[in-house]
């Protein structure tokens, strides 16, 4: 797929992401860095959890993207606990076998 299709869909999928965000909660994270990496589009995600008592990034969530970072090869800036925003660059998918813990009862994908 053209690059240039692949940012215009990644940006449309994206707007009706924000626009149905209510919780403000980990799916966006979720959906918009999934997103990236199947469409090979970079993404800055900010204001991660903003609201909530603890915001930020959880283990469960900097386990779900560094799982999308290692298997499409990216560079993730900014992948710590606690980080509000996060920088994704994917590069190729790989295919194998992933293994992911977040060593809590949270969900990551």
């Amino acid at each position: 797929m053209d690059r240039s299709i692949r940012y215009f869909l990644l940006t449309k999928i994206l707007a009706l992401i924000f626009v149905f965000d209510i919780l403000k909660g980990g799916q966006i994270l979720r959906n918009s860095t999934a997103l990236s990496v199947l469409l090979d589009i970079p993404i800055r995600v900010e204001k991660i959890r903003a609201g909530r008592p603890q915001g930020g990034l959880r283990p469960q969530h900097l386990t779900g993207i560094q799982l999308l970072a290692q298997l499409s090869e990216a560079k993730l800036h900014n992948g710590n606990i606690g980080s509000t925003e996060i920088f994704l660059t994917p590069k190729t998918i790989k295919g194998g076998n992933y293994i992911a813990d977040t060593k809590t009862a949270g969900y990551i994908l």
